[in-house]
């Protein structure tokens, strides 16, 4: 996002094969939560927004999953990071569940 004459990243995404370990999953996972909170931080320290206004957005596709997560600040200053949708990526023929699921975790997104 461009505001003024600064560019802010509100949403990072962390990506692996369709095949991945567990301890390759959890290591992303990590990772994703040090790039949202480094976002909050900048983004707070440039713009000066209210507290509890906005959260980054962090996507993670690890193996045939696809997880939303989000970091919010709130009036404390006290991060919550949210895991609060994951469906599985329809690579192959699948139930028509899994597709609805998938369909819907792109449209929140």
């Amino acid at each position: 996002m461009k505001h003024g004459k600064k560019n802010y990243e509100l949403l990072y995404a962390e990506c692996s094969r369709s095949t991945c370990t567990t301890r390759k999953e959890k290591n992303d996972g990590v990772k994703l939560w040090h790039e949202t909170n480094d976002g909050m931080y900048w983004t707070h320290k440039s713009c000066k927004s209210d507290k509890d206004e906005f959260g980054i957005i962090g996507i993670q596709v690890a193996g045939k999953k696809l997880c939303l997560s989000i970091l919010i600040r709130d009036m404390s200053e006290i991060h919550h990071y949210y895991h609060f949708h994951e469906s599985e990526i329809p690579i192959q023929q699948l139930s028509p569940s899994v597709v609805t699921k998938f369909v819907e975790t792109l449209l929140i997104l």
